[in-house]
């Protein structure tokens, strides 16, 4: 069963352990090819359960019988599914008693939080709560509304909220009148936040693409609540037709920037600033990618220096086979590992990773071309020594001197060729 890390802890810190968590777990390689889910709900109602039973996580729970009704997860903490293509991040619950005068602060910091990060935003709220504005998280929605409005400005996708109802009983409760209810709640508060004149006759469902799900009791509805989860866990399938995870192209940044990217959304967030998601992609991008050109640079750089040291020694027979070499390799890590950037940033930083190299290579080509040179005038003198080994006056003095030096200099311009 995969472990869990600490992300943000209860004081609000950044936890900067997930890179290493996401190299010990098998996923430094999969680039953009991964999800994010977050959930959030009131304490005790059942979240990280709901987690482990969906993706086979190992999340703290609640246990009722030793504990009462008190605070299990806190901070923010993160797991991977079996499949190794999802992130899961479990947030602290709402309406908690323990953090006082401190919770709505936190709230909604975290739940910011979450939408910058998931495809999927859960919502996890009691059946009996819905209409009930503080436990159903409508305050918090109302949060989540408003800051994704800013967000689809700036060219995001239609965030996913799934709305996922507890201990729901289909002999106490009808489906669709809960859903109605719901939307009619939904409607209201976008109606109730402030929206600039472009949205002004928008409506939720132009930001927001809605689900729901019922699950039954756990205890007493033990089998139904099964079935449930395992319909609700075929949904985030990504390979399932039906999968829950929206179509449009995803936005994530590569796994291996992840870090850096919830470090920044995390301190924005902290800070109170406007969260602008594709300039912290852009910045990570190119942090990055200037990383990756390093790495590159490093994997070369003893044949880089070996080559220049051989070159000042004299000549190198495959002397352009070992700088293709050189460049290919290098170049080939760039790519593997930045590609799946921004492309202008990591084209860019490509052409600055190619033109450092051939930078140096030249270096080693200017003694190649000095040590060719040189090869050419001890091979003319000995040429002129062999031919005219006396001090006999001869007519074709000047015709023999113009043909040895047109060999030499073909000589020296075939062998030029072949250095690159």
């Amino acid at each position: 069963m995969p472990s869990v890390i600490q992300v943000i802890t209860e004081g609000l810190e950044y936890v900067n352990d997930i890179d290493q968590y996401i190299k010990e777990e098998g996923m430094s390689d999969i680039g953009t090819a991964y999800k994010n889910i977050a959930i959030i709900g009131c304490q005790s109602s059942g979240k990280s359960t709901l987690l482990n039973v969906l993706f086979d996580t190992n999340f703290e729970q609640l246990d009722q019988n030793s504990r009462g009704m008190a605070q299990t997860t806190k901070g923010v903490w993160a797991a991977r599914n079996s499949e190794k293509n999802i992130l899961i991040f479990d947030i602290e619950g709402t309406d908690s008693r323990e953090r006082g005068d401190d919770r709505m602060t936190f709230e909604q910091t975290t739940s910011l939080f979450a939408l910058a990060l998931a495809d999927v935003l859960m919502i996890n709220l009691w059946t009996t709560d819905v209409g009930r504005y503080a436990a159903s998280n409508y305050g918090l929605l109302k949060v989540i509304f408003e800051v994704n409005l800013k967000l689809f400005a700036q060219n995001q996708n239609q965030k996913k909220l799934l709305f996922v109802l507890r201990d729901f009983n289909e002999y106490e409760h009808n489906r669709e009148k809960m859903i109605e209810l719901l939307e009619g709640n939904v409607r209201k508060i976008w109606g109730e936040i402030y929206k600039t004149e472009e949205f002004k006759d928008s409506s939720p469902h132009d930001f927001f693409d809605f689900e729901f799900h019922m699950m039954p009791h756990k205890i007493y509805q033990k089998k139904e609540f099964e079935e449930a989860g395992l319909q609700l866990k075929e949904k985030f399938n990504v390979n399932n037709p039906d999968t829950i995870f929206p179509k449009t192209e995803s936005l994530n940044v590569p796994i291996d920037g992840l870090p850096l990217y919830i470090d920044n959304c995390w301190t924005c967030i902290r800070e109170q600033k406007e969260l602008n998601l594709p300039g912290e992609r852009q910045m990570v991008a190119t942090y990055r990618c200037g990383e990756i050109k390093q790495e590159a640079i490093d994997k070369v750089q003893d044949r880089l220096d070996s080559l220049q040291q051989r070159s000042y020694e004299g000549i190198i027979d495959d002397y352009k086979d070992q700088c293709g070499n050189i460049l290919d390799e290098s170049i080939s890590h760039y790519d593997d590992s930045a590609k799946q950037y921004y492309k202008e940033t990591y084209e860019g930083v490509r052409l600055e990773l190619t033109n450092h190299l051939i930078e140096i290579l030249y270096k080693s080509f200017v003694s190649q071309l000095k040590n060719l040179t040189l090869q050419g005038d001890k091979k003319f003198a000995k040429a002129m020594k062999n031919t005219f080994n006396d001090d006999t006056v001869t007519d074709t003095f000047a015709d023999t001197c113009n043909g040895l030096f047109e060999d030499t200099i073909k000589q020296f311009e075939q062998k030029a060729k072949m250095l690159c």
